[in-house]
């Protein structure tokens, strides 16, 4: 297991709890392709990866994503998370419910010198939908 890269990945986690835009996309190649497979989106490239990540603060503003587990090799890394946060604005069309959430999810990422080449994260859709109140509890 690479330290470096666990570190880096510890380091997404972080940032995605801070808020800090820039810091955040360092940690990307430019040419870096992240993929929100719950909403299906897609962002290609940092100013793509920048506006999403904005999007999601701006509709989370006090998100955390607390890590689980995590590993990573020389190549690529896996994390394993828990989202919180208050649904506070509008996201992906889906109206600020002002209802906390609390998702469990995992992130597979593939690295290349030393940055985040593509970036995966995978979550329970309805799970969210259900707690912002836009589906049935089951």
């Amino acid at each position: 297991m690479s330290n470096a890269n666990t570190e880096l990945l510890l380091q997404w986690a972080n940032l995605w709890s801070s808020g800090n835009v820039e810091s955040f996309l360092s940690l990307f190649a430019e040419d870096c392709y992240y993929e929100d497979v719950a909403f299906s989106m897609v962002s290609k490239g940092k100013e793509q990866l920048r506006d999403f990540f904005s999007a999601t603060r701006t509709a989370l503003p006090d998100l955390k994503m607390n890590v689980q587990s995590c590993f990573a090799s020389e190549t690529n890394g896996a994390l394993e998370w828990v989202m919180q946060g208050t649904h506070k604005e509008a996201f992906h069309n889906v109206p600020a419910s002002h209802q906390i959430i609390e998702v469990r999810g995992v992130t597979f990422i593939n690295l290349e010198n030393g940055k985040i080449k593509t970036n995966k994260d995978y979550y329970n859709l309805a799970t969210l939908l259900q707690q912002i109140g836009m589906l049935p509890q089951f």
